[in-house]
Formats: C-alpha cells, sequence, structure tokens
C-alpha cells in the first residue's frame, strides 16, 4: 500500500509541476521549526501527586470480589 501511495504521488506531481513550486514555499529548516515551537511553547511545571496529572485525583480501581 505504501508503494502505491508513494507511485501516486510521484504520478500526481509528473502531472502536475506547479506543485513542486507550492511545496516550497511551505518548507523550512529543522532548527526554524524548533524555534518556531519554543517560541509559542508554554511550559507547565506543577508539583504534588503525579495521578492528578492523569485522571484529575480519582482513581478508578474497579476491582470486584470473584464469585
Amino acid at each position: 500500500m505504501e508503494k502505491n501511495l508513494i507511485k501516486a504521488i510521484s504520478e500526481y506531481k509528473e502531472g502536475h509541476p506547479e506543485i513542486e513550486e507550492i511545496m516550497k514555499k511551505f518548507q523550512m529548516a529543522q532548527d526554524t521549526y524548533d524555534r518556531a515551537l519554543a517560541s509559542i511553547g508554554i511550559k507547565v511545571q506543577r508539583t504534588g501527586p503525579t495521578y492528578t496529572l492523569t485522571t484529575g485525583g480519582r482513581y478508578n480501581a474497579n476491582v470486584s470480589k470473584s464469585t
């Protein structure tokens, strides 16, 4: 399936050469991408029990006695 997808993309790009020029406008270097992410990133530091980070402080053990 992956090979079929790659082939379809290649064929589309051959039939539409303007795609290559459009894609160049959206290309950026990895360091530029990392800086962009760092500029919008929000660092959150929390202290306390870790179970509150994922479950809101609730446990759901759902332990039932086998009969």
